[in-house]
């Protein structure tokens, strides 16, 4: 039994001959003769029965050709089914952020909902910037919101978009005589350091290189780490930490000082360069929309406008 047996058959009875339903097929009539005959034997029923010049349905028929239109309903709606799955994920974006930048991304979704409904934005968070870049290249994120520098190929396009500002905190028994610090001055206090071999200390070290001093490291913290809260920075020794955070390391006791000249890490977009979709683009829009409207995102230091590349 085949699809076509099971056309031809139904295509008979809606016709009332065979001569009909060939012509309605484009098939030659012996064609759809031999296909009915070869169905009847495989089941062993008489399909049809000739009264005067038309066919009529035997019971068995009756029941055959019933099953038959379901089949073919259930069998010709497969394109239809393929195609809006295919709708489906084409509407589907997967964005991946780190922590520090969700706010970011949520907003954006929901400026995409607003002018897309049929868009479905997911976001995934992780703890490392490093990371954005690889569930871009496995596919399981179509944009990427995050700090700088990261791992970056040809494959990967970056936008920046705008900059997190760095303060710095003082733990409670340090102190300073004014609101804002040098790196120079910094330099002078016992400083928690990225880890040594990472991207993030060599940037450390760089800044201060920059301006002739060797900085005095009392302790290396993986920076990157969800785990790192700020609880523990402030038990620690003097740190960067994002403006963001500024609130929190003053309720936990610890001095603020703005950074002179500012210093900040720059926050990027970043997206494969060959997959690309109408929803995907809609929420880069939004993204650099949503960044750009925050005034505390306004890139004030130009300090660490380089992406790293491999």
């Amino acid at each position: 039994m085949n699809l076509s047996q099971l056309r031809y058959v139904v295509a008979v009875v809606d016709e009332g001959t065979m001569t009909a339903a060939a012509g309605r097929l484009h098939v030659a009539q012996p064609a759809v003769s031999q296909a009915v005959r070869a169905l009847e034997a495989e089941l062993g029923v008489e399909l049809f029965r000739r009264t005067g010049r038309r066919l009529e349905l035997t019971e068995p028929g009756g029941q055959v050709v019933g099953a038959a239109r379901r089949a073919l309903a259930e069998v010709d709606a497969i394109p239809g089914l393929a195609a809006a799955a295919s709708e489906r994920e084409q509407a589907r974006v997967a964005v991946v952020s780190t922590d520090k930048l969700s706010a970011y991304c949520t907003a954006a979704a929901r400026e995409v909902g607003r002018g897309r409904p049929e868009a479905r934005v997911s976001l995934s968070l992780v703890g490392r910037a490093d990371a954005v870049p690889l569930a871009l290249r496995d596919g399981t994120a179509d944009v990427g919101l995050t700090h700088l520098p990261i791992p970056v190929d040809a494959d990967l396009e970056v936008e920046v978009v705008g900059e997190q500002g760095f303060v710095v905190v003082l733990p409670p028994g340090l102190t300073h005589d004014r609101a804002s610090i040098t790196r120079a001055e910094l330099a002078a206090f016992p400083l928690i350091a990225p880890l040594r071999g990472s991207r993030h200390r060599a940037v450390f070290d760089r800044r201060f290189a920059e301006v002739g001093v060797e900085p005095k490291i009392a302790l290396e913290l993986d920076t990157e780490s969800r785990d790192l809260s700020p609880a523990v920075i402030v038990a620690t020794g003097a740190s960067f930490a994002y403006r963001t955070d500024a609130q929190e390391f003053t309720r936990l006791g610890a001095t603020v000082l703005e950074f002179e000249p500012p210093m900040g890490r720059p926050i990027a977009i970043v997206r494969p360069r060959n997959r690309r979709s109408d929803h995907a683009t809609a929420l880069v829009d939004a993204l650099r929309a949503v960044v750009a409207a925050d005034p505390a995102a306004a890139p004030r230091s130009g300090a660490l406008l380089e992406p790293a590349a491999d």
